[in-house]
């Protein structure tokens, strides 16, 4: 049986830039990002973008499938600065709604194959303008993740913003 343990949490308290997990140990199997986050951006969304060890390199790729109210579709692009990892709401949305993001990082620490990483996310704005995305993303490196900058694409994160890093281990 397969048992998550917290490495790390915060809970935003003012506006803030991007977010950053450092020194993440490689004594895990998978690792899992939990999100609960706004944006201020004006707009209905807000991208949340990962890097890793601080790789700002085109050395991301990622495919995704998503639906939107009631149409739905689907994408990829390569040789990306960033994986994007999910979406939050943001200053156009519903007052006081979040965006959910859960994210697998598989095999985070080993340093023989590329790492892969998986996402599901969503947003409800009290029934409309409902989202949902799944996520593939590749990060081109055989490095461990030591570090992951959770960052969006303009703005900032607003208070009460949560992201969690738990650890997966298996018994």
């Amino acid at each position: 049986m397969a048992t998550f343990e917290a490495i790390a949490s915060t809970t935003l308290s003012s506006n803030t830039a991007d977010v950053t997990f450092s020194s993440i140990p490689g004594t895990y199997e998978h690792l899992q990002l939990r999100m609960f986050v706004r944006g201020n951006r004006s707009a209905n969304w807000q991208w949340i973008y990962a890097q890793f060890n601080s790789d700002t390199g085109s050395n991301y790729a990622y495919s995704r499938l998503y639906g939107a109210n009631s149409t739905a579709s689907a994408d990829k692009a390569t040789a990306q600065t960033f994986a994007p990892l999910g979406f939050s709401t943001s200053n156009n949305s519903t007052a006081n709604c979040f965006g959910v993001s859960v994210v697998d990082i598989l095999d985070y620490a080993s340093t023989n194959k590329y790492t892969t990483i998986r996402s599901i996310c969503g947003q409800d704005q009290n029934n409309t303008n409902g989202t949902v995305y799944l996520f593939s993303d590749l990060w081109l490196s055989t490095s461990a993740i030591t570090s992951i900058r959770l960052y969006p694409v303009t703005d900032n994160w607003v208070a009460g913003s949560v992201f969690a890093l738990y650890g997966l281990r298996s018994s």
